[in-house]
C-alpha cells in the first residue's frame, strides 16, 4: 500500500477541529480501516458506534489513493507520547511516506461563520503546498481592506 501523505489529528478538547478534519477526509475520500495502533501506557478503552466496538486509534486508506489517515480518539498521556511517536515514525519509515500532516485546531471563541484557517509549516512544505493559497488569501484580505478604507491613513499594506 502506498502512503505518499499521512494525515493525523491529536485528540484533545481544545483541538476537536483536527478530529473533525480527519473525519471529513475519511468520509469524503471514502477511506476504509486498514489498521490500528496500540501502544503500552495508553488506556485500554474501547469506543463504539451504533453498538459496535472499534479501536481507538485507527489507520484509514484506500488501495487506489496514496493517502493514509490516522484517527486517534483517545487522549495520549505525556508519558506514553514518546512510545506512540516512535511507533508512528517507524511505521511511516517502513513504507513510502513522503510527508506527514498534523491537523489541529486553535481554541478561540468564534461564531459559526467566523472560522479561520491557520498553519504552521516548514519552509519547504510551505513553498511546495501552501505558497499560492497563502498569497491568494492575503491578497484577498488586502483587497477587502482597501475597499473599506475611508482615507489613505486607514489603509493597511502587507
Amino acid at each position: 500500500m502506498g502512503r505518499d501523505i499521512f494525515a493525523t489529528s491529536r485528540p484533545k478538547c481544545d483541538i476537536l477541529a483536527g478530529l473533525t478534519a480527519v473525519g471529513y477526509l475519511v468520509d469524503h475520500l471514502d477511506l476504509e480501516v486498514t489498521g490500528h495502533v496500540t501502544v503500552d501506557g495508553v488506556a485500554n478503552v474501547t469506543p463504539f458506534e451504533n453498538g459496535r466496538p472499534r479501536r481507538h486509534t485507527r489507520l484509514f486508506s484506500r488501495p487506489d489513493l496514496d493517502v493514509t489517515v490516522l484517527v486517534a480518539e483517545l487522549l495520549v498521556p505525556p508519558n506514553a507520547s514518546p512510545t506512540l511517536v516512535d511507533a508512528l515514525v517507524e511505521w511511516a519509515d517502513s513504507g513510502s511516506t513522503s510527508e506527514a500532516v498534523v491537523l489541529s485546531g486553535v481554541p478561540i471563541a468564534h461564531g459559526p461563520d467566523e472560522h479561520r484557517t491557520y498553519y504552521v509549516a516548514t519552509d519547504g512544505y510551505r513553498e511546495r503546498r501552501l505558497a499560492a493559497e497563502v498569497e491568494q488569501y492575503y491578497a484577498g484580505i488586502a483587497e477587502r481592506l482597501e475597499e473599506r478604507a475611508v482615507s489613505p491613513d486607514d489603509r493597511m499594506y502587507m
